[in-house]
C-alpha cells in the first residue's frame, strides 16, 4: 500500500484516538467503558497480504505489459510509414498520402494510450476502494463478535527514514504507541478474508475484471 494512503489512515486513526482520550481525562464514563474495548488493526498489512489484492496486481502487471506490447506495435507501424515517406518525392500525391496517414495513426495512438492509462487508474481505483470497504466491514464483524466498540489503526512496519525530518514526521502519524497482541485483530480479519477469497466467496458481487482494457486493444487494431 503507498505511503500516503498509509498516512492518512494515520491521521484518520489520531483524530479519533484524541477524541476518546479527551473524554476519557475529562472522566466521561461512557468514553471510560469504550476505552476497555478498544483493539487495534493493521490495515496497510491486510492490504499487503490479502490474496485477492495480490492477484488483481498480477492481473493488472499482465495488461499492463499488453498495452505496452500493443504500443510497440503501433509505434512500429508508424516507424515503417515514416522510413517510406522518407523514400517520397516531397509534393507527390504518395508523400501526401502517407504524410497524413502518419499523423492520423500518431494522434490516434497518442489517443488510445491516455485510455488505457486513465482506464488503469480508473478500475485500481474503483477496486482498492471497494476492497478497502470489504476490511472495514470485515473489521467491524470481527469488533462485535468479540464485544469490541472502537479499532484504531496501527502500524506495525518499522520506521524506515533517512533524516530528522522524515522521522519526525512518521514518529507523528504513530498514533499508537504500544498495544498487546491480545488487542491486535489484524491476523484474524485477514485470515478470513483469505478464507472467504479462497472459497469463492464474492463479497458484493465483487468483479475484479477490468473495464476492457484488453477488448479495447484488440477492437482498436
Amino acid at each position: 500500500m503507498k505511503a500516503s494512503g498509509k498516512h492518512l489512515l494515520a491521521l484518520v486513526g489520531l483524530l479519533g484516538g484524541a477524541i476518546l482520550l479527551g473524554r476519557c481525562l475529562a472522566g466521561d464514563p461512557a468514553a471510560v467503558t469504550a476505552a476497555a474495548r478498544i483493539a487495534v488493526c493493521d490495515i496497510g498489512h491486510v492490504f499487503d497480504q490479502y490474496d485477492r489484492v495480490k492477484e488483481i496486481n498480477l492481473k493488472r502487471n499482465k495488461e499492463v505489459q499488453e498495452i505496452q506490447a500493443e504500443d510497440q506495435r503501433r509505434l512500429k507501424a508508424i516507424d515503417e510509414l515514416k522510413t517510406e515517406l522518407e523514400s517520397l518525392a516531397p509534393g507527390s500525391n504518395e508523400h501526401e498520402a502517407r504524410y497524413k496517414e502518419v499523423q492520423k495513426q500518431s494522434i490516434e495512438r497518442e489517443a488510445w494510450l491516455e485510455v488505457q492509462k486513465t482506464m488503469s487508474m480508473h478500475d485500481h481505483h474503483r477496486l482498492m476502494k471497494e476492497i478497502y470497504e470489504q476490511i472495514v466491514q470485515e473489521v467491524g464483524k470481527a469488533a462485535e463478535e468479540n464485544g469490541i466498540q472502537i479499532v484504531l489503526y496501527r502500524s506495525r512496519e518499522k520506521l524506515q527514514t533517512e533524516n530528522t525530518s522524515q522521522l519526525m514526521q512518521q514518529m507523528a502519524l504513530r498514533t499508537i504507541l504500544y498495544a498487546s497482541d491480545n488487542v491486535d485483530v489484524t491476523e484474524t480479519v485477514l485470515t478470513r478474508l483469505n478464507q472467504a477469497y479462497r472459497a469463492g466467496d464474492k463479497v458484493g458481487g465483487q468483479d475484479d475484471s477490468r473495464s476492457g482494457t484488453t477488448k479495447r486493444a484488440e477492437n482498436n487494431r
